[in-house]
């Protein structure tokens, strides 16, 4: 009796298995179709960082040095990044960040700058002389008078979350002692809040390798009869929240460490939009756009799919519920996005933070983003003078014989 009990457990057990394994088989088939062979790979595609067929040409995306709390690059890595130029080196440096060579102890007569951030302060997509912590610097020396000297360091990695973000300062950026330390992000934590692996668990572990488990996370705002701009919204609040709290923890690090805190707004776009319709089109109308395109009983915007690459969202192989799921996957991130940057202005305010609006500051001329945060040469000048323009009036610039 207890033997038969045994085999049934176990073909029970047997049979869970084997119908996971065709749900998810038949799941990756359905992808492929529109998303093509990568769907079939391990992982999922909107968790993978890069496709294998890129990465021989641009592999400025992974980083393998692991550390508690975070990744960064290995010290003096060769990276490789495209643009409409064709294939640019990357520069890591002694520490593994991007950028020249910098020791661990302060230079006297140097005022130091940590800039803190993911792929946009890294610069994706930009050459080494054209990512706005280096064109920082160079404003900064520029326009200062006096004997200090202006030392600017990318302290970015692609893919982080504040969490990791703060992580990373209190492990290496501290011991740097910075005089100024500033935060550009905002779209990673929107993006692990959608996906689910801001709360960590099996779950979120599943969710980023098996694709039945990503399509249930993505359904489910219909799922749990939410529609999905009141999904998108509930969910904000708490990728809010835990921003704010790191955004918080960074704040008291900083005051410790003797260094002046600057947050600033982040640019963003929803992926859904070509970049030639997106100037004259400003972030908040842009917002009202995607909670448009998302209320319930919207039958779904005219917007491209990413999923194929093309432009013609109708095409035939693009299934309708690919087409949904692209729209509630960007749309919602960017409606998570716009949350936590109106919270963050709040919360500077409130907070006493010094806080450059980037988002107003490249409003007009929004065709500069060249992916859904990333900015060309031309934004990244506008960033950088605005930081500038803030720090060049704080009492330790002026302390130090700075004259703005």
């Amino acid at each position: 009796m207890k033997v038969r009990a045994i085999r049934r457990l176990l073909g029970f057990c047997l049979f869970l298995a084997v119908t996971a394994v065709s749900l998810e088989v038949g799941a990756r088939l359905f992808f492929a179709r529109s998303a093509g062979p990568r769907a079939l790979l391990y992982g999922t595609p909107w968790h993978r960082n890069v496709t294998l067929p890129s990465l021989p040409r641009q592999d400025m995306q992974v980083h393998d040095d692991a550390r508690e709390g975070y990744t960064k690059y290995f010290p003096r890595e060769v990276k490789w990044g495209v643009d409409d130029r064709g294939r640019f080196p990357i520069r890591i440096n002694n520490h593994g960040f991007r950028g020249p060579d910098f020791s661990t102890e302060k230079p006297p007569d140097v005022l130091r700058v940590l800039t803190l951030g993911a792929s946009s302060t890294f610069g994706f997509g930009n050459r080494d002389d054209e990512t706005y912590p280096h064109l920082l610097e160079e404003i900064l020396n520029r326009r200062a008078a006096g004997t200090a000297r202006f030392e600017v360091i990318n302290f970015a990695i692609p893919h982080a979350t504040t969490t990791e973000i703060v992580s990373m300062f209190r492990a290496e950026g501290v011991e740097l002692r910075p005089d100024f330390v500033t935060l550009y992000e905002g779209v990673n934590d929107a993006k692990a809040a959608f996906m689910g692996t801001a709360y960590g668990g099996l779950w979120g572990v599943l969710g980023r390798r098996l694709m039945l488990v990503e399509l249930v996370n993505q359904l489910r705002p219909s799922l749990g009869g939410l529609p999905a701009d009141a999904w998108s919204d509930q969910v904000a609040a708490g990728a809010s929240e835990r921003f704010l709290a790191n955004a918080a923890a960074l704040r008291d690090d900083c005051r410790r460490a003797g260094a002046h805190l600057i947050v600033a707004s982040q640019q963003a776009k929803s992926e859904l939009v070509e970049r030639e319709q997106m100037r004259g089109l400003r972030y908040e109308d842009e917002v009202k756009l995607v909670q448009e395109s998302l209320r319930p009983g919207a039958e779904g915007s005219e917007w491209r799919t990413l999923v194929r690459g093309t432009d013609d969202p109708n095409d035939p192989r693009t299934p309708r519920l690919v087409r949904r799921l692209v729209e509630a996957h960007f749309g919602g991130i960017f409606l998570i996005h716009a949350r936590i940057m109106r919270d963050l202005r709040e919360w500077a305010a409130a907070n006493s933070v010094d806080f450059v609006d980037v988002i107003q500051i490249l409003d007009p001329d929004r065709d500069h983003l060249t992916s859904w945060v990333h900015l060309d040469r031309e934004a990244n000048q506008r960033v950088a003078e605005a930081l500038a323009a803030r720090i060049l009036t704080l009492p330790e610039a002026a302390s130090r014989g700075v004259d703005p």
